[in-house]
């Protein structure tokens, strides 16, 4: 689980905008598309934590998406986790 903080979108962003959707945004600015939020399972989001924050981001892989499309979701994630912003 890559955990991110607000610091890069606060510009784009109002502060009470819950982060998952920040960054579900940010990706598809990127063109990548994901969902966000706790997906009906919120008692499993709350027991990680993670339900004040939005729950979580998922991006959904299926038979049609490529091993380029998966890497390159990986490759961004992983930039987005290393800025410096």
């Amino acid at each position: 689980m890559v955990r991110l903080t607000r610091r890069r979108w606060s510009r784009r962003s109002p502060a009470d905008t819950p982060l998952t959707r920040v960054l579900s945004a940010e990706l598809a600015h990127r063109g990548l598309f994901t969902y966000h939020g706790n997906y009906y399972a919120l008692g499993t989001m709350t027991a990680l934590g993670l339900e004040p924050s939005g729950g979580a981001v998922r991006a959904g892989c299926l038979h049609y998406t490529t091993l380029e499309e998966t890497d390159r979701l990986c490759d961004v994630l992983a930039s987005l986790a290393k800025s410096p912003y």
